[in-house]
């Protein structure tokens, strides 16, 4: 017998019983397989949201960063470093993190390779 775990979002799911013999699984049974199928979807969207939460703060964590990096380097407030990100990801057809990312990468590659000056 198979239950099938609906969560939306494009997550496939099933619940799957199995028996050696025919017939196995009454109405009761069906019914309480259902029950359980619909508290482990439950538990499936949960997870699924508690993902998509931490990759959003975590997104929003590294976009704040390439914000700071902008505003430091071009002495522009975060309204406007945001937007220069906007127009970086949409000329370059990157998504916002992506180009986040790389500003953050390319800042950090430059302080990395910055050779100290010794008087």
């Amino acid at each position: 017998m198979s239950t099938q775990l609906a969560t939306g979002a494009g997550l496939r799911a099933a619940l799957n019983l199995y028996s050696a013999t025919p017939d196995a699984y009454d109405d009761n049974a069906r019914t309480m397989a259902g029950l359980f199928g619909v508290q482990a979807s439950l538990l499936l969207y949960g997870a699924e949201t508690a993902a998509h939460l931490q990759r959003a703060v975590d997104s929003r964590d590294v976009i704040g960063q390439a914000k700071g990096i902008l505003m430091e380097r071009f002495k522009v407030d975060d309204e406007d470093a945001f937007n220069m990100l906007v127009k970086s990801s949409q000329d370059t057809n990157m998504k916002l993190t992506a180009v986040a990312h790389w500003l953050i990468s390319e800042a950090r590659g430059s302080v990395s390779t910055a050779r100290p000056t010794t008087h």
